[in-house]
């Protein structure tokens, strides 16, 4: 018997091979989530500082991870950020910047939504 594909059918069985790549990714960004609650109290919501404390949304994966990484190694001068880096391993500190990006890249897009003609801009709401 011979196997033939049809188009239609392709699509669908790359989709279900996407499946657990979809999950895992999911289950990074939930990871993140929850680890990155724990830095709300200093940098605020979603990691939008209002403070003189950095906001950690507005940095990009690569600087967050080396930023965490250099604090965890005592190499940048912190008053506590070596004490809370030392409880992440580096999958920790991937799954707080995936979430960080996320939300970076969820407010980017709410952001250019709301300055479109006809959207509703911050001050219409």
């Amino acid at each position: 018997m011979k196997c033939v594909l049809v188009p239609g059918k392709m699509f669908a069985v790359f989709c279900v091979l996407l499946l657990p790549c979809a999950a895992g990714a999911e289950q990074v960004t939930s990871r993140g989530a929850a680890l990155a609650y724990a830095c709300a109290a200093c940098h605020g919501p979603d990691g939008h500082s209002q403070g003189v404390i950095p906001s950690l949304a507005s940095l990009s994966p690569e600087d967050f991870q080396d930023a965490v990484r250099t604090f965890r190694a005592e190499t940048r001068q912190s008053t506590v950020m070596h004490y809370i880096a030392k409880g992440f391993d580096d999958a920790d500190i991937e799954a707080v910047a995936g979430y960080f990006a996320a939300v970076k890249s969820r407010s980017s897009v709410a952001g250019s939504e709301a300055a479109a003609p006809g959207g509703a801009g911050p001050t219409d709401r």
